[in-house]
Parts: structure tokens; C-alpha cells; sequence
């Protein structure tokens, strides 16, 4: 039997929402849901055969959790988001340079245990929460005045990564539910950030960073595809 634990500050329920979603779908995997005054706890137990599998997994969750959620909470702060012209930003520069910093959590995460989020990103991560600092304090700016005029600072930076990461983004809805998937990857994680499903779909996009969206059998917002027009390819079929 492998066993490892996995933690966050209670400050956090969204991302511990997040990382229990996860673990239900995790295959031949048990875990426990504890907590002290300060911390949420799970304790996760697999088979020996089944250890190399859920630590990928675990990587995955780890890597949302403080990539996308937390990063997020650090470098826009009490952000009121009520258009797609803040999620596509707020998106860009969430996932600017992901594939460098997905490589550098992973390596600082080689030797790791048992999972303290907060101890992750507190004291192993400390040059990206330097970077993220800058980051918050050119956004600030940036957001309280964004209009349709900064998607061309959207294109530099999806431009800019490190590495493209589909070509075709195939969007479809079937039976009620929205879907994203292309060659290479048969299915894309849509992370419930907004309570706007069209948000989370915008910044789910915006994260693969592809040249050409496909949309089959869903109709987007006209916001949404005004944006998306000035960014990318939109086909239908």
C-alpha cells in the first residue's frame, strides 16, 4: 500500500473543493476528508501498482491548485471580473509562460512526500511568487481601464509561450455539459472558476493557447465570440 497526504490552509475551501473533485475520480484510490483549526487534510492510500498513476494525477491537481487558483488570488486580488475582456486578460496572464512554470513546480516537487500546498508555494516557489508580485502590480493598471483594445496585448502574450499547445480546439455541448478536446489530448479540464460556465470556458481556452477553435453543436455569447474572433480562428461545423 502507498500513502501520502495531501493539505492547505482552510482559507482555501474553493481550491480544497477543487483538489476533493479530484480525488473522487481518481481510479483504485481511497482518501480521508480531516481538519485541525487551520487546515484541511486528506489522507490518500492506493495499491503499490496504482502509486506512479495517482502521483501524475496528483502532480495534475497540484498544479491547478497553485498555478491557476492561487496564482490567480496573489496577483488579482479582490478583482471584480464581470465581462469577457477581464476573464480573456486575467486569462492571458494567468497561463502566460505556464509550460515554464509547470516544468519548474515539477522539479521542485521531485522529492516531496507528503502534499503541504502552502509549504509548496511558500518556501519552494518563492521565485515564482516573485515573479507573480510583478506581475499583480502591471495588472493592476492594466485591468481598471481594459476594453477591446488590449486583445492585442492578449495575442502577445498567448504568443509568447514557450510552446503552442493544440492547433485545433474542438467546443462541444452535449447534454447540457461543455466539452473540449482535440488530437493530441481527448479531453481538456474545464476549471470552474466564474460562476459563469462561458467564463470558464473562455479562460479554459485561453490556456490551451490554440490556433483555431471548432464549435459543434453550441452557440457562444456574442461577447465571447467578439473576443474570440480578435484572438483566434473560429470555425463551426
Amino acid at each position: 500500500m502507498w500513502t501520502t497526504e495531501i493539505s492547505i490552509d482552510k482559507r482555501y475551501l474553493t481550491e480544497y473543493d477543487y483538489i476533493l473533485s479530484r480525488l473522487d475520480n481518481i481510479k483504485n484510490l481511497s482518501y480521508t476528508k480531516e481538519s485541525t483549526k487551520d487546515r484541511f487534510i486528506s489522507t490518500i492510500a492506493t495499491s503499490v501498482d496504482n502509486e506512479q498513476y495517482v502521483k501524475i494525477e496528483m502532480f495534475d491537481i497540484i498544479k491547478n491548485v497553485i498555478l491557476v487558483y492561487l496564482k490567480r488570488r496573489l496577483i488579482f486580488p479582490d478583482l471584480v471580473i464581470d465581462n469577457y475582456t477581464k476573464v480573456a486578460i486575467v486569462g492571458a496572464i494567468t497561463h502566460f509562460d505556464s509550460m515554464y512554470e509547470e516544468q519548474y513546480l515539477f522539479n521542485v516537487m521531485k522529492d516531496i512526500t507528503d502534499y503541504n500546498i502552502d509549504a509548496i508555494l511558500n518556501f519552494r516557489l518563492q521565485k515564482l511568487k516573485k515573479n507573480w508580485n510583478d506581475l499583480a502590480s502591471m495588472s493592476k493598471e492594466l485591468l481598471a481601464f481594459a476594453d477591446a483594445s488590449d486583445l492585442e496585448y492578449i495575442t502577445t502574450l498567448m504568443s509568447s509561450t514557450t510552446k503552442e499547445r493544440v492547433s485545433e480546439l474542438k467546443i462541444e455541448k452535449l447534454n447540457g455539459n461543455i466539452y473540449l478536446s482535440s488530437k493530441r489530448v481527448k479531453s481538456l479540464e474545464l476549471l470552474n472558476l466564474y460562476k459563469s460556465s462561458y467564463f470558464n470556458l473562455l479562460d479554459a481556452i485561453i490556456y490551451a493557447n490554440p490556433r483555431s477553435v471548432v464549435l459543434n453543436n453550441i452557440t457562444l455569447p456574442k461577447d465571447m465570440v467578439n473576443i474570440l474572433d480578435k484572438i483566434l480562428l473560429v470555425k463551426y461545423m
